[in-house]
């Protein structure tokens, strides 16, 4: 709705500049560019209206994305800080399974990404990290169950 007060604005200026070319002639020229200039900056000002709308909505929407998120990954940090497993042990549950390094790893940042998942059977081995990315080993990771399929619990 920003895109409203421009709209009105811009039509009040072209009347305005078409009353002033025009003057007090009935039916000129005047009056149709003064038309002409009302409608322009009737779709200027909407436009203009538009973009500062949108612009708005989407650093409202950012911030409010990360926000969510941050409170998001700080509370699931907490509630399932137990439920991380050791790579070398057979699968406690059947399931979505994540892996992931510590933070202070040298290869955290190219290994740590929303990809790094597997599908596992309980008793079955996770995956080894090397088909992941080279350098990282076994005692390096540990992994997280995602989804409740079977007997995983869910976060």
């Amino acid at each position: 709705m920003l895109w409203l007060p421009f709209s009105i604005i811009g039509a009040f200026i072209g009347g305005c500049v078409g009353l002033t070319i025009c003057g007090d002639c009935a039916h000129s020229a005047g009056d149709a560019i003064g038309a002409v200039l009302g409608i322009f900056y009737m779709a200027v000002g909407a436009l203009a209206g538009l973009i500062v709308g949108c612009i708005g909505g989407l650093i409202f929407s950012a911030r409010a994305k990360k926000a969510h998120l941050s409170s998001v990954e700080s509370q699931s940090a907490i509630d399932s800080a137990d439920k991380w497993f050791d790579g070398g042990s057979p699968c406690p549950y059947s399931g979505l399974w994540v892996a992931r390094v510590d933070d202070s790893h040298a290869l955290a940042d190219a290994f740590n990404i929303w990809n790094r998942t597997a599908r596992v059977l309980k008793g079955d081995r996770f995956p080894h990290p090397s088909t992941m990315l080279a350098g990282v080993v076994v005692a390096d990771i540990r992994w997280k169950c995602l989804d409740g399929a079977s007997d995983c619990p869910r976060m």
